[in-house]
This record gives C-alpha cells, sequence and structure tokens, in this order.
C-alpha cells in the first residue's frame, strides 16, 4: 500500500528505521543524496521502501506470500514500481545469504 502523505511518510520511516536513528552513522552511511530502494524478504513477505535524499518516497508490501527465488526479479520490478523508486543503478551486499538469483541480476 503506497504511502500519501508526509506524515504517513514520517510515521513509516520512524517504523522501519527506529532501530538505527540512534546510532551514530559511519563512513559505510548511505550518502543522503542518492536515491534507495530497501527490500526486505523474510518469512516470505517482501516489502520495499524506496529514499530519494534522505526522504521515503513509498514503500510497498507484497499482498501474496513469496516463497520462490526465482520470483525475485519480478519482486524486486513491482517493489521499484509500486513504491516510486527513482535510482537507476542496481546493488547488492555481497553478504546476502543467497546471492544467486537467476539470470539478469
Amino acid at each position: 500500500m503506497p504511502v500519501s502523505s508526509q506524515a504517513e511518510r514520517e510515521a513509516v520511516s520512524q517504523i522501519m528505521f527506529s532501530g538505527i536513528i540512534n546510532r551514530k552513522l559511519g563512513a559505510s552511511a548511505i550518502p543522503a543524496h542518492l536515491s534507495t530502494l530497501s527490500v526486505s524478504w523474510l518469512n516470505g513477505q517482501f516489502k520495499a521502501v524506496a529514499v530519494h535524499r534522505g526522504s521515503i518516497e513509498g514503500t510497498w508490501e507484497n499482498p501474496a506470500e513469496a516463497d520462490d527465488p526465482a520470483n525475485f526479479e519480478a519482486l524486486v520490478r513491482e517493489a521499484i514500481q509500486k513504491a516510486g523508486f527513482r535510482g537507476s543503478a542496481e546493488r547488492r551486499p555481497a553478504t546476502a545469504p543467497a546471492n544467486n538469483f537467476g539470470s539478469g541480476w
């Protein structure tokens, strides 16, 4: 469900990032001038948040259970569209548990 108002964006931000707000950011922090799409895929739930210049642009949660790694590319493409991601490059952490999601990624 897209976030429509600034108040909703701020509430989502506080909930999603509550664990890192008080942490001192170091050299590995994402620079505020970048656009990012962060995804979480745990226990069959696929969620995404798009951040542009430090502000949440939108969020999206897949309404169905997602268990098949073969669907990763389609889920990310839908998250990009539904969350309003404006970026262009794709990067994944090298420490992702299952870092082989098929061709094209």
